[in-house]
């Protein structure tokens, strides 16, 4: 019962709130359950760390189903840390959200609940048929959250756009087990067969936007920083995973060169993206894509420590710099401590990260740079001035919001503990912070044209690929249209048995050839 306690607790706690709602409860008291709820499920999971791995069957569909397995879960030292990352970050949004009066709605805090539920059922299937469903219930849950909030034509389309891409990448996850199954094995996520790890990692590519190279994710910050970093952050969570675990299975491509460069001009497109925003709030889905990149190029590498390592930091890095909200030494010394681990400094969680750089090929320069642009684009979003927050006056919470930041480190550093001591390149670090910084003093003296980037954004975004589509359905509508035209006028019944005769004879003519 311990794997689904997390997930209990997260899904009962909203259900509660909206009770305690209907029955007028006070804000603080709902505040207080959510606290509670999301505390529950967080400290579970420390009891849960020492029994690993453990499986649970949920359902018992038998050999009659249309899958030779049945709905199961699994927590194993892959899929621990990213249940932790996530059950933090729900913590931490209740915490941190007091210090925020714009986030004080019980319905912010039961969606964030709701989604980091989701996202940790996803983490913990243990079959593809478990991680499709809940692949499945996250993006319904998030079609049903953004779309109110989408008031524009335009957003809406990004959010079916988002919608869209992602059922696609569920399609090839189900497409990989049934190649699985047609060569007489079974995927299963405790060894992965090194056949199904190229479509598998497809499959996530789409998910996550790194190929083809797009953002699907909408980009207007229109979501406050408690619900939009959860839907932000829970949809890559549960597609990382099985990133993870494809690299440890192991993944062969026979152009292993293309994709390796096709996943470094990802990365540096997004962390130029990242570097340049305004604020971290619209870089969110930049700071995913180029994280996400570079997991993808230690997938390809087969280095799974190096991919949680770059997931956790996306995550939970991450998570630092966007639940920060108010002015002040805890931002700074919290964000301090962020920015300090995605150097790669040894004996920090993302030490391991740093085996990406080993060995050295042709794209290491490119990672390289990509890497030092999210580093500068992480210090100049954390030095950015924020306008002063109203907070209430109570000294607690002016020491609980800060200490929702300090359990994503410890977070962090709890979900990294077992490759704090690994041996990695320590060069890395040091040409990252040289890199970082130098891009610091050159982006004071040069400052490239804002069509550079709409350039570069048009071309790696796939809105030119659904215009074309659109215009070729528009095209084939107006052809149908005429069609319906012509057999609608006097001249219809001519023209239908024309089309009968030109059937017949084509049939005739290939039953003739049979």
């Amino acid at each position: 019962m311990l794997l689904v306690l997390a997930i209990l607790f997260l899904l009962a706690t909203p259900l509660t709130i909206l009770g305690l709602r209907r029955a007028r409860g006070r804000m603080g008291a709902q505040w207080l359950l959510a606290a509670l709820g999301a505390l529950l499920a967080w400290a579970s999971l420390w009891f849960l760390r020492p029994r690993l791995p453990l499986s649970l069957q949920l359902l018992d569909w038998g050999a009659a189903g249309a899958f030779p397995e049945s709905p199961a879960l699994l927590a194993d030292d892959i899929s621990w840390p990213f249940t932790l990352a996530l059950a933090t970050l729900a913590l931490a949004v209740i915490l941190t959200a007091i210090g925020r009066l714009e986030d004080l709605e019980a319905g912010a805090w039961t969606g964030s609940l709701a989604v980091s539920a989701l996202g940790i059922a996803a983490v913990l299937a243990g079959n593809p048929l478990t991680l499709a469903l809940a692949w499945t219930a996250l993006d319904i849950l998030e079609l049903v959250l953004l779309l109110p909030r989408a008031g524009e034509p335009h957003q809406r389309r990004s959010v079916v756009t988002y919608f869209a891409t992602s059922i696609s990448g569920t399609f090839l996850l189900l497409y990989a087990d049934t190649l699985a199954r047609a060569s007489g094995e079974l995927l299963v996520f405790e060894h992965i067969p090194a056949a199904a790890g190229p479509t598998l990692f497809l499959a996530v590519a789409l998910r996550l936007g790194v190929l083809p190279v797009h953002l699907p994710f909408i980009r207007e910050p229109d979501l406050r920083r408690g619900l939009g970093t959860i839907i932000r952050l829970a949809s890559p969570a549960a597609s990382l995973t099985l990133l993870v675990r494809a690299a440890a299975g192991g993944i062969t491509f026979q152009s292993e060169w293309l994709l390796l460069a096709l996943v470094g001009l990802a990365a540096l497109y997004a962390a130029a993206a990242w570097a340049r925003v305004p604020d971290e709030l619209v870089g969110r889905p930049s700071w995913i894509l180029g994280m996400s990149a570079l997991a993808f190029a230690a997938a390809l590498g087969n280095q799974p420590e190096a991919v949680l390592a770059w997931s956790l930091a996306a995550l939970l890095g991450g998570g630092v710099l966007f639940l920060s909200a108010r002015p002040g030494r805890a931002r700074r010394l919290m964000g301090g401590l962020g920015a300090a681990a995605m150097l790669g400094l040894p004996f920090t969680p993302t030490a391991a990260a740093m085996h990406i750089y080993q060995p050295v090929t042709i794209f290491t320069p490119l990672f390289l740079l990509a890497h030092a642009l999210l580093v500068y684009g992480y210090v100049r979003h954390l030095d950015r001035p924020l306008e002063p927050v109203e907070t209430p006056a109570e000294r607690w919470i002016q020491v609980v919001a800060p200490g929702g930041l300090a359990l994503v480190l410890l977070g962090f550093l709890a979900a990294g503990l077992p490759w704090l001591g690994a041996a990695a390149p320590r060069w890395p670090p040091v040409g990252i912070a040289l890199l970082a910084g130098g891009t610091a003093l050159l982006g004071r003296r040069i400052r490239l044209p804002g069509f550079v980037f709409a350039a570069l954004d048009s071309a790696f975004s796939l809105r030119w690929l659904f215009s074309l589509a659109g215009r070729l359905l528009e095209r084939l509508s107006s052809g149908l249209d005429g069609l319906n035209r012509v057999l609608e006028g006097e001249g219809g019944v001519l023209w239908a048995l024309v089309l009968v005769a030109l059937l017949i004879s084509l049939l005739g003519q290939l039953a003739g050839g049979g």
